[in-house]
């Protein structure tokens, strides 16, 4: 685990880690990894299926608040909100204050599918007159 944590924290490139079951990829490994990126100017965030997510948050929770007094932001992005602009100027505070407080963001793929729809219409319409 050691020497994957190394890999893992001196890389700021993509990286493939497989490990074997009972590694301690969700438990030890990606809950540390998550708070060392935390640490460095990029914001920390974890993407994961929805049937997991309550699970790890709670033992984000568990792990990094408890022994590190980690902040773990969980963040659901509401697709029926999409179009109200105060909804997303409050996700956009919540993520920006993230980064600069080094929480760690947790949220599903859906969510992260749905904030990535919206960046790629903002860059589409940027500049078009209404």
């Amino acid at each position: 685990q050691y020497t994957a944590l190394n890999m893992l924290s001196l890389s700021e490139e993509n990286i493939e880690l497989e490990a074997r079951t009972g590694f301690g990829k969700s438990k030890v490994l990606i809950p540390l990894w998550l708070f060392l990126k935390s640490r460095k100017e990029n914001a920390a965030m974890m993407v994961l299926p929805p049937s997991l997510f309550l699970a790890q948050h709670t033992h984000l929770k568990n792990i990094l608040g408890k022994a590190y007094d980690q902040i773990i932001l969980p963040i659901q992005f509401d697709r029926t909100k999409a179009n109200d602009e105060k909804y997303l100027i409050r996700l956009l505070a919540r993520i920006k204050d993230a980064r600069k407080n080094q929480k760690v963001i947790l949220t599903t793929i859906n969510s992260l599918h749905g904030m990535t729809g919206l960046k790629l219409v903002e860059s589409l319409t940027a500049g078009v007159e209404e």
